[in-house]
């Protein structure tokens, strides 16, 4: 088993970024309790950021939630998820 991979997902109800690893069944925002993605659900919005490691996740929504951008820093948009598969 590979290390656990992140995505960052934005609330579309109040904006709030948060980290979960990609093989959630569903994300809840912490801030407004709005279910952002459920993977029964047929129609779910795209993950903004990953996937990544649980680090990078956390900076990148910590970024996002604090009003920053995160294209001027060095963390990867993606990884190959090939490299954590053996």
């Amino acid at each position: 088993m590979g290390v656990p991979l992140y995505f960052v997902w934005k609330c579309p109800r109040c904006g709030h970024h948060r980290p979960a690893p990609i093989d959630n069944l569903y994300v809840v925002c912490p801030k407004c309790g709005y279910m952002v993605y459920d993977r029964n659900r047929k129609h779910n919005p795209a993950p903004v950021h990953g996937p990544v490691h649980e680090t990078d996740a956390k900076r990148v929504a910590t970024i996002l939630n604090n009003g920053g951008r995160i294209d001027e820093l060095r963390i990867p948009k993606q990884l190959e998820l090939s490299t954590f598969i053996h």
